[in-house]
């Protein structure tokens, strides 16, 4: 599986992404580490964040990233960006989902508030999901346990349980009274650099401490992308010797 995370902030895009995948050999799972998962979209002020399986049609979604790039023309809109990954992507392969998240500013933009974030997902038999979550100043996606509990201050899983119980009212007033409400306005470029690192290695250790599978590890990548400078890494992965 995977974690990975936007966050609007003053200032710009904080993006990150953990690099572990899982296969299953027979009933053996096996992990890797080294996964890349952000990927900076060349000529464009936006990136692309992967989740799901990291294959489609038995070629590594970076591949499928790339080539999608060398086709795309200049000065398009972020959304028009992605609907033309839409239309490119196959469906996934099959008992698996693929999901991609393009990130990014119009060129009109300003402000980080401004970014706009698109989610598609592929499914083996050629449906397709897109949303348009950029009236959202967070969003994440994948195995997001821990991050769900501390920042909406529940588990997935127990929501799922009471909300049939209660009324709208009952439940959005719960969910105010629970949730982290951190004051995202507010927060620095460097403070959303931080805040995005705190919840993406809080992921990673609750999965290693509650004695679960660990399907978020390895390095995380951080990127940020403003509206003035673009994209440009913080933290990232480079090829290397142990």
């Amino acid at each position: 599986m995977t974690l990975i995370f936007t966050l609007k902030v003053a200032e710009g895009l904080v993006l990150a992404a953990e690099s572990r995948m899982t296969i299953s050999e027979g009933k053996v799972p096996v992990y890797y580490s080294e996964v890349q998962k952000l990927f900076p979209l060349n000529d464009y002020p936006a990136a692309i964040l992967t989740c799901g399986s990291g294959f489609l049609q038995s070629k590594a979604l970076s591949s499928w990233i790339r080539a999608f790039e060398s086709e795309l023309p200049l000065n398009l809109s972020i959304r028009h960006v992605a609907e033309r990954l839409q239309k490119f992507l196959a469906p996934a392969d099959q008992g698996t989902t693929t999901t991609l998240v393009l990130a990014g500013f119009n060129q009109e933009a300003v402000q980080g508030f401004d970014a706009e974030v698109y989610k598609i997902t592929a499914f083996e038999d050629g449906a397709q999901n897109f949303f348009d979550l950029s009236e959202s100043v967070t969003f994440w996606d994948g195995d997001f346990e821990a991050v769900t509990r501390l920042l909406l201050g529940r588990s997935p899983v127990y929501f799922q349980a009471i909300a049939p119980h209660l009324d709208k009212a009952n439940l959005k007033s719960l969910d105010k009274s629970v949730q982290m409400n951190p004051p995202y306005y507010a927060m620095s470029l460097q403070e959303g650099i931080e805040f995005v690192d705190f919840l993406m290695n809080t992921q990673i250790q609750f999965q290693r401490f509650a004695s679960q599978p660990q399907s978020c590890g390895g390095p995380i990548d951080i990127a940020v992308i403003t509206p003035e400078e673009s994209f440009q890494w913080v933290r990232r992965k480079t090829l290397r010797l142990s």
